[in-house]
């Protein structure tokens, strides 16, 4: 997945050491170890995509590294950040689906879906319940083809299926020639 400088969750750094409980001088430290860094609009001050920031931080094992006062890095307080912050995106864009429904919903479309596809795998979970309105429309497709799972399911199957709607409202899957269903290209 590749995003572009406007999908990123900016956060600056006062409060991304907040987030974080670390210092800024652990942030800056970091930042000449490879954490990739953004400017604000005035390019004087760093600010930082929050998901790039997380992504790191696991990658290089810096999560897991302790302050000088033996506690580590809240990794937990920036995943909650980062989901809230993503949420209110898709919740945004959900708005403007909305009302957009009685002009042109192909207009936010694009938008929605890649807002959806930006939200890691391991976080989606926490930007629903979405509106059930939009989310029919960008199941449509899928649900044409008219299948149902056969009796009851488990939690687990349960929580697959949410997945796939997920990613079919996301347009990671979508309906291929003949009704065969695929990855989006």
């Amino acid at each position: 997945m590749t995003l572009t400088e406007r999908d990123a969750l900016r956060i600056g750094l006062s409060d991304l050491t907040r987030v974080l409980g670390t210092s800024r001088q652990s942030i800056w430290s970091w930042r000449r170890e490879g954490l990739p860094s953004l400017t604000d609009s005035t390019g004087r001050r760093p600010e930082f995509d929050a998901r790039v920031v997380l992504a790191w931080l696991r990658q290089t094992g810096r999560g897991q590294a302790f302050k000088a006062d033996k506690r580590p890095v809240d990794l937990q307080a920036l995943e909650r950040f980062v989901a809230v912050q993503m949420s209110a995106r898709i919740h945004r864009l959900f708005d403007a689906a909305k009302k957009a429904l009685a002009a042109t919903f192909a207009e936010v479309e694009p938008a929605l879906r890649s807002a959806m596809r930006a939200v890691p795998e391991e976080l989606r979970d926490q930007v629903w319940p979405l509106d059930f309105e939009i989310l029919d429309r960008l199941t449509a497709e899928v649900r044409a083809l008219d299948f149902e799972p056969a009796g009851e399911m488990s939690d687990d199957e349960l929580d697959r299926m949410g997945d796939f709607w997920y990613q079919v409202a996301a347009g990671e899957i979508v309906v291929g020639p003949a009704g065969v269903l695929g990855g989006s290209t």
